[in-house]
């Protein structure tokens, strides 16, 4: 299996690891592996567990709370033991990993009965085939601090829509400094990067991979334009981690940052609620193409080897349910759930600032599935680290990303 190469933790720790808890004689188990452990969403996981618990007597539904740092390393772990759960959180660029090892379970039917009613399927997909389910999705907008905007004779009413715009907004503000910075770029921070940059790619009509998938493309002309803009972009402020920008920008000493939900809960929160107005809007488009943003999600996923596939089915449905969505979106104050009817609710069409995050889901993309993808990310984000602090061009880091992943695409 080409992911042995992630099996840091030692057997012995992963038994230990999945192993908690007794089970009562003739009680059914569904186990459940998530990644939801903040409070407030940890309490809404727990209570659709009480309740699929009281529909369906003697069934125990047994929770394991995982870690975004090291949850990947844990799951690899549990399918190699061939001891994994019975329903399972993935991140949306790891499906296609683990469907092209024959580890998951095929979902095709239960996609036929819920098409209409989720969307996100794109990363659920591998071969033709469904093996996930989508549970919530996530994608990037503009944020901008409309006071400092003023204080550089910019007006939030005319905000920045083309990347010219973006430029000429970015320099301007950037002239608080040190006050404040233009624009808030992201660090060399793993599984960050990309996010950032791939829209401006796929704005610009790049793609990383040919049509068929054998090769990178990542080396075209438009991919090089798109990177040398978002060098420029980048020059106009300030490169920080996701945390110290958003903190900066919720401090008011940064005019603009792409940042995700969770940017909105924390502006919105007691501690962090900013003095300044705040305008949000979708990517800036290039003199042609889209507003594309990175679409990313957190899909549901069961095992091949499941002790229990039918009632990991049955809870993925109730935690995919409009009900289930919307509590937990309410409790997080910013994720954004698959479900299409809960995207409806009031709670966010009459929300002026939560509705920018359902406008650019109308026009984000996922990462292309491919089984790769780990490392296809990382060489998409050594480019573009090196073309940040100038150890190489644009279009030499770039032609050097396209030659690594194309050896990639030839190990597969």
């Amino acid at each position: 299996m080409r992911w042995i190469k992630y099996l840091i933790l030692p057997l012995c720790g992963y038994l230990l690891f999945g192993c908690s808890g007794g089970r009562k004689p003739g009680e059914k188990i569904v186990e459940f592996w998530q990644f939801w452990t903040d409070p407030e969403a940890r309490a809404v996981i727990q209570q659709v567990a009480d309740e699929y618990e009281k529909k369906h007597p003697g069934t125990k539904v047994r929770i394991t709370d995982l870690t975004w740092s090291d949850g990947h390393q844990k799951i690899v772990s549990a399918f190699a033991a061939g001891r994994p759960p019975d329903l399972l959180e993935l991140g949306s660029d790891w499906i296609a990993e683990f469907a092209a090892e024959g580890v998951l379970l095929d979902m095709t039917p239960e996609k036929m009965k819920t098409e209409y009613l989720l969307i996100g399927w794109s990363p659920a997909m591998w071969n033709d085939t469904c093996y996930a389910l989508p549970w919530y999705l996530g994608t990037r907008v503009l944020f901008i601090n409309c006071e400092l905007s003023r204080m550089v004779g910019l007006d939030c009413r005319k905000p920045p829509i083309t990347w010219d715009n973006l430029i000429q907004w970015a320099e301007a503000l950037n002239n608080l400094r040190p006050q404040a910075y233009g624009f808030g770029a992201n660090a060399p921070e793993k599984h960050r990067l990309y996010k950032k940059f791939l829209p401006f790619l796929w704005s610009n009509g790049g793609r990383i991979l040919s049509a068929d998938g054998n090769f990178s493309i990542i080396d075209s002309e438009v991919a090089v334009t798109a990177l040398d803009y978002y060098i420029r972009l980048v020059k106009q402020g300030l490169v920080e981690k996701q945390t110290v920008l958003d903190e900066m920008f919720a401090g008011g000493r940064l005019g603009m940052v792409i940042s995700g939900d969770w940017l909105l809960k924390k502006l919105r929160s007691a501690e962090d609620a900013p003095e300044f107005a705040l305008a949000m809007l979708p990517y800036p488009a290039p003199g042609r193409g889209g507003r594309i943003s990175f679409a990313g999600g957190e899909y549901l996923a069961i095992p091949a080897k499941a002790k229990n596939p039918i009632g990991a089915l049955e809870l993925a449905r109730e935690l995919v349910n409009e009900k289930n969505s919307l509590n937990l979106c309410i409790a997080t104050g910013g994720a954004t759930p698959a479900n299409v009817p809960a995207l409806q609710n009031p709670y966010f069409v009459e929300d002026e600032h939560r509705r920018v995050f359902i406008e650019q889901l109308q026009s984000s993309r996922a990462t292309p599935p491919h089984p790769q993808w780990v490392y296809i990310e990382q060489a998409v984000e050594e480019a573009v680290e090196k073309a940040m602090y100038e150890r190489l061009t644009p279009r030499e880091a770039l032609d050097e990303a396209a030659r690594t992943i194309t050896e990639l695409l030839r190990e597969d």
